[in-house]
């Protein structure tokens, strides 16, 4: 049989890596786990709606399900709001060390959910 082969030089992983320190531990973020962690760590409570809106990520909740898979402790709380019921997320905000992209984290610290 066959064996399929890399090329050289090419890794078998893709998308950019993003390389955080939270409380202790490294984690390497794909993009959309990169951002909806800022969006997080930023301080408030997010509902899903304002984060795929915001971000245009069509379900944050698979993205956030990647995210504890990989060991983060995101938080929750269901809510009851106008009739409807629905779960805020957040991540507390202690001990962290981006190492890529700070401009994006800036940009998503100033917006700021209750």
């Amino acid at each position: 049989m066959y064996k399929s082969q890399n090329a050289p030089g090419r890794s078998t992983s893709t998308g950019a890596r993003f390389k955080i320190d939270y409380k202790g531990n490294t984690y390497l973020l794909k993009k959309q786990e990169y951002i909806v962690f800022s969006v997080l760590i930023s301080g408030g409570q997010w509902a899903t709606y304002n984060v795929a809106e915001s971000l245009n990520i069509p379900d944050p909740r698979s993205v956030i399900r990647y995210l504890r898979k990989k060991g983060l402790n995101v938080r929750d709380r269901w809510v009851r709001e106008r009739g409807m019921r629905f779960k805020r997320y957040w991540l507390d905000k202690e001990n962290v060390h981006i190492y890529r992209m700070p401009e994006l984290f800036d940009e998503v610290a100033d917006r700021k959910e209750v």
